[in-house]
């Protein structure tokens, strides 16, 4: 089972690479864990890292994807997420899609709701913040929460498995909310993880916590044609309670399971 989840993390990993975030708090629970267990939990970890690293296919892959990712986010912060291909495919489907039937514009962007910070920020103020300006915005909204976190954890006396997990994900959604890179509204399906964990250590002492929850969930799954903001502040809304819910001092109320 350690070998599997390691399997599971790094592929997390690979598939999203700040996904690393996420696993960062679980460092806290390592003295829980025998050796044995963290060795065999490493082995696809290493082996898989040790792959990427040294095959030339998968190193130049990795390489494309940096340039890529360095192209999407130049041409999203100038507010032109749609990056153009080079030359029209050879064949007319694509996913099931015929793009040459298809009336143009394909996608337009005012039906869209994105959630990134520098857009929103960018509805109040102009012009947006730079890359460097959301890299440290987000590296000290994640400092801030993490060093709050292990204050009040280690008052209390220690950590525990599912909010150490909640505090993972919410590392992980404050960098994909600070993303330079437009998130689509798709990218909601996201915290059905953290909205499951919440339910499984629900507490009416939390209650507040749990009504702004179930709030930003509301404003996620309804449309107001006149704002075309509450699917992002829903988001916001829930990152804030699921914040509140990993600093709680009470015991995790894990719920019974049955046979």
């Amino acid at each position: 089972m350690a070998g599997a989840a390691g399997l599971v993390a790094i592929t997390l990993i690979l598939i999203r690479p700040n996904a690393l975030l996420f696993f960062l708090p679980f460092l806290l629970l390592a003295k829980t864990y025998t050796r044995n267990y963290l060795i065999a939990f490493f082995i696809p970890v290493l082996l898989l890292t040790t792959w990427i690293i040294f095959d030339k296919n998968e190193y130049h892959l990795w390489k494309d994807y940096q340039q890529a990712a360095a192209q999407h986010t130049n041409a999203h912060l100038r507010l032109q997420p749609f990056v153009k291909n080079a030359k029209h495919p050879t064949f007319a489907d694509w996913e099931g899609i015929n793009g040459e039937r298809m009336p143009q514009p394909v996608v337009n962007t005012n039906e869209n709701e994105n959630g990134n910070f520098f857009l929103i920020f960018r509805r109040i103020y102009k012009p947006a913040p730079g890359l460097l300006t959301l890299q440290i915005l987000s590296l000290c909204c994640m400092l801030g929460v993490l060093g709050v976190f292990l204050l009040r954890h280690r008052a209390a006396g220690g950590y525990d498995m599912p909010r150490v997990a909640m505090l993972g994900y919410c590392l992980y959604m404050i960098s994909d909310l600070f993303s330079p890179i437009y998130r689509w509204q798709y990218y909601t399906v996201q915290w059905i993880f953290p909205l499951l964990l919440a339910a499984a250590i629900y507490d009416r002492r939390d209650k507040w916590a749990f009504r702004l929850l179930l709030t930003g969930l509301g404003l996620n799954i309804i449309n107001v044609n006149w704002t075309h903001l509450e699917h992002s502040l829903g988001e916001y809304l829930m990152l804030g309670a699921l914040i509140s819910l990993s600093l709680s001092r009470k015991p995790a109320k894990i719920a019974p399971s049955y046979p």
